[in-house]
Order: structure tokens, then C-alpha cells, then sequence
């Protein structure tokens, strides 16, 4: 294996990897819904356990159709003419079964409004709109509502609720008395959704790093399996199509550094060892990514004995997803290199057979 690695290095085709990624340089602001504290240590929550995420959908006997919708009684609500446009757009582009939730919601789903620019002022943070799943209510700046209600939108057509009102399931993130867990990649992929299918709108660009994420996981899952899962509020089913290149643990151990760069990577101040955290937190996303990329290649090869130049080659392209260096509230975040490269490889090849010619590698 060793030897396969400093080959690697001294090839063509890694210094054409290296190449590529280098130039995927991202550069990000500030985004809404900010923290304004870091923690200094941190490990995995465990007030949510792997065993409490689990799979939900709607009774059969509450579930509304498109047609079950009344198009007179979506216009008599507030921002009728936004919602109209909104259902329509999701029903040009998303399979219907996927939106039985959207259409469940809608009928009591209602708005309120607050002064977010000036709360802003007061208080500080960055909140310029909101869902709240208990109430199934979105919460809008009144002066610029047109910016965050496409994204909030999203949040209620993918948002179930427990009976009893102790837990909700929102896209990918899933909520209980004791925490959440999944909010970050969420939030990410609910963004890209906004500006895939709303960016012609003037609305408000936000969650950029997490946005990019989102997008890569999507690019593992595939983009059909992938908006089913969010739009029927299936953070299991997303584990599970995952699990066949890289395991459970590391794919929670994924999720929950997602949750901790969103909640703590945009704070104001951070001091040099909070800068250091983010900064490893970041590079294990994208060791992840790496890994999970490479072995999918390898799994999904179309023969047993895969030529190791065309594998990387594959995966060089691909690699292009993956943000490698980025500018992040005035910080800069070095997220890749030959190190990170040479240990997400050795650790995927390590669970395959490296044949005698050192050339091609067995499923």
C-alpha cells in the first residue's frame, strides 16, 4: 500500500488531481441565522443518539393531494400570489409523490411579521426569517420578505410533526425536547434548492459553505434520490443510500460536524484555537467527502478489476465538487492537501484488494 501511495505521488495523474482542486476556491460572507460565541472543545452531542433518528410519513388518512388543492383559497392568503407561484414551480420540477407534505402544510400553514433589520440593531445576529415547525408558521421581515420566504417555504413543504409535539422531522434535520441533529447539511441543501429553483428572485444568497456540501452529497445520492429523501423529511433513508460506500459512524460523525461549523464557524470573534477546531472540522468533511467519492467510484465500476489511473481520473473530476479553500468571515480555511488526499485514499483502499501489478485494484 505504501508503495502504491508514493507511486501516486509521483504520478502524472496526482499532480493533475492536486491541479484541479486547487482552483475550486470559494470565498464566503456572512450569512444569516449567526452565532455570536465559539466553544473552545467539543465533542459529538449525545443528546441525540444515532438510534433516535428513524424514518416518518404522514398517515394515510390526513395525506392531500395536488388535487385536493384550491387555488381560490391559496390566494386569499397572505402572500396568496407567492404561494401559488411556489407550488407550481415545486410541481413542474419535483414528482408529486414527493409533495404530499407541501400540500398537507399549506392548508394551515400561516405568516406572521417582525421588524428583523431593526431587532438586528437592538440585539445584533443576523435573522432575516424563519419556520417555526410547532406552529407551522413562517415569521418574515415585512420589508423584505420577497428575499427569505422561498427559503422558508421549502422548510414547511418538508416538515413533520409527532402527534405528542416532541419531535419534528424537517427536510434532514430532526428535532426533540433533548437537541437536533442535521441541521446544517438542511439548511444547505434547503439554499441550494432556493436558488436552483428560485434564483431568478431577488433573494437573499446565504448558508454558501453549507450550500456546497448539500450540493456534493447530492452529487454521491444523485439528484432525484436526493430531493425525495429532503422533501419527504427522510434523514434515515439519506444514512442509508450513504452506507453503501463509508459507515454509519462516519456518516453521523459527517452530519454532526456539519451541525457544529454551522451553529459556531460564523461567529464574530474567535480566538486561535476556536479558528484551529473549525478549520479540522472542515478538513474531516472534506476527508469524508474524498473517501466516500473514491469508494463509490470503486464500488459502481463496472468491472471487478479496476485500473487505478482511470479510477483516480474519475475522481479527479469529481473531486471538483468539494470546496478546497475558502474565505470564511475575513478567514481563510485551507481545507486540502496531499496529506488529507493520500489518507482519504489509503483508508478506501485499505477495504479493497491492491492486486500484485500494483495497477489495478478488486472490488
Amino acid at each position: 500500500m505504501n508503495d502504491f501511495l508514493s507511486q501516486l505521488h509521483q504520478s502524472d495523474i496526482f499532480r493533475y488531481i492536486m491541479i484541479s482542486v486547487e482552483a475550486t476556491i470559494l470565498g464566503y460572507g456572512p450569512a444569516y441565522l449567526a452565532k455570536n460565541r465559539i466553544i473552545n472543545n467539543y465533542s459529538f452531542r449525545r443528546d441525540f443518539k444515532i438510534q433516535n433518528v428513524k424514518t416518518v410519513g404522514l398517515p394515510i388518512e390526513v395525506v392531500r393531494k395536488v388535487d385536493d388543492l384550491n387555488e381560490s383559497e391559496i390566494l386569499k392568503k397572505q402572500y396568496g400570489d407567492i404561494l401559488l407561484e411556489f407550488i407550481n414551480v415545486l410541481k413542474k420540477n419535483i414528482s408529486k409523490e414527493n409533495l404530499s407534505i407541501l400540500f398537507n402544510n399549506f392548508s394551515t400553514l400561516s405568516f406572521s411579521e417582525k421588524n428583523y433589520k431593526l431587532l438586528r440593531k437592538l440585539f445584533g445576529g443576523e435573522t432575516d426569517g424563519l419556520y417555526n415547525e410547532k406552529e407551522n408558521q413562517i415569521v418574515l421581515d415585512k420589508n423584505s420578505y420577497h428575499k427569505t420566504i422561498y427559503h422558508e417555504l421549502l422548510h414547511a413543504s418538508s416538515t413533520i410533526a409527532e402527534p405528542n409535539g416532541e419531535k419534528y422531522y424537517s427536510g434532514f434535520h430532526q428535532i426533540n425536547n433533548n437537541g437536533s441533529i442535521g441541521e446544517g447539511l438542511n439548511e444547505g441543501y434547503t439554499q441550494y434548492l432556493t436558488e436552483k429553483y428560485f434564483g431568478d428572485k431577488e433573494i437573499l444568497r446565504a448558508y454558501d459553505y453549507e450550500k456546497t456540501i448539500a450540493k456534493a452529497i447530492e452529487f454521491i445520492v444523485g439528484k432525484e434520490k436526493m430531493e425525495s429523501l429532503y422533501f419527504n423529511a427522510n434523514l434515515n433513508g439519506l444514512v442509508e443510500c450513504l452506507k453503501h460506500y463509508c459507515s454509519e459512524e462516519e456518516i453521523y460523525k459527517f452530519i454532526d460536524t456539519m451541525d457544529f461549523i454551522r451553529n459556531y464557524a460564523r461567529a464574530d470573534h474567535l480566538t486561535s484555537k476556536s479558528y484551529e477546531l473549525i478549520t479540522t472540522s472542515m478538513r474531516n468533511v472534506n476527508s469524508f467527502l474524498v473517501r466516500t467519492i473514491f469508494a463509490k467510484n470503486i464500488i459502481e465500476s463496472e468491472t471487478n478489476e479496476i485500473d487505478k489511473v482511470a479510477i483516480l481520473t474519475k475522481t479527479s473530476s469529481d473531486l471538483a465538487n468539494i470546496p478546497f479553500q475558502i474565505k470564511f468571515n475575513k478567514k481563510d480555511y485551507t481545507l486540502y492537501d496531499a496529506e488529507l488526499f493520500s489518507e482519504a485514499i489509503s483508508t478506501v483502499l485499505s477495504n479493497f484488494n491492491l492486486n500484485e501489478d500494483e495497477n489495478t485494484v478488486s472490488k
